[in-house]
């Protein structure tokens, strides 16, 4: 598991089946996905089309406390 971004909430602490907004890192940083994510017993889904994320969430935030606009961060 990696480690949990400074500012964003563990992600083994998020809640199943809530409204969340996740971060995750690629080759080009961190950065907030720009859609709403939920938590469900087996694995992450994006909550508007319920597909599976094909990603590593890093950290979550409720999704309606979210900073608005690209966010993006270098490490």
């Amino acid at each position: 598991m990696s480690e949990t971004p400074q500012g964003w909430k563990p992600v083994e602490h998020a809640p199943y089946e809530a409204d969340l907004c996740i971060c995750t890192r690629d080759a080009f940083g961190l950065y907030q996905l720009p859609f709403p994510c939920r938590r469900t017993k087996r694995r992450w889904v994006n909550a508007r089309l319920g597909v599976s994320l094909k990603l590593e969430p890093l950290g979550w935030r409720d999704w309606n406390k979210r900073p608005r606009g690209v966010m993006t961060w270098r490490t």
